[in-house]
């Protein structure tokens, strides 16, 4: 049922995508990526078709969670001295960002953005985190929903497309195994 193809069709674009290093997050609809842009606290973002970059700045380490349709609008999450973990919107084309909540970070979770995982549900309802120590946070964007664990370390996160249910990657002693939380 699934087919592949393994040719790496950016290499026929008229210019490579550079300075770019992972983690990379592609737009809903397949028109733009975003990738860190060799600072921890720079972004780059590609609109595709346009074949045009666009960087973004923040304050302090900024990993994205979600890149709206074609590149317009990026979700964006950091965590500050204080540990509250802040997310943001960015309008990509002005360069501008708005604070739209800050979630406070569990006291065993790992205070640094880039050893966590992050997902946002498509429907921007819910932001997820895990890191190596096995902290496991949930938070509901709208509301003080909050469901935080611990664990062993977690790998990998992703929603599924109505966001009801969160699957996540967890290291385990006989190999990594899949946890999934339903609301």
């Amino acid at each position: 049922l699934w087919a592949a193809n393994s040719t790496n069709l950016l290499d026929l674009a008229p210019e490579p995508l550079t300075n770019c290093f992972a983690p990379w997050l592609l737009a809903q609809d397949g028109g733009a990526v975003v990738a860190n842009a060799g600072a921890s606290n720079q972004l780059a973002v590609w609109n595709l078709a346009r074949r045009n970059r666009v960087e973004l700045s923040g304050e302090s380490t900024l990993r994205s969670v979600l890149l709206g349709d074609g590149g317009r609008q990026l979700l964006t999450v950091n965590v500050s001295t204080a540990r509250e973990v802040w997310l943001q919107a960015w309008e990509v084309a002005a360069r501008t960002s708005t604070l739209l909540r800050k979630f406070p970070l569990p006291d065993a979770a790992e205070p640094i953005p880039s050893a966590s995982v992050w997902a946002m549900s498509a429907n921007r309802g819910w932001l997820a985190r895990g890191d190596e120590r096995g902290t496991l946070s949930v938070w509901a964007v709208e509301g003080n929903a909050v469901i935080s664990e611990a664990g062993r370390a977690v790998l990998a996160l992703t929603f599924t497309a109505d966001g009801r249910m969160l699957a996540g990657l967890r290291r385990e002693p006989g190999g990594n195994g899949l946890v999934t939380l339903d609301r």
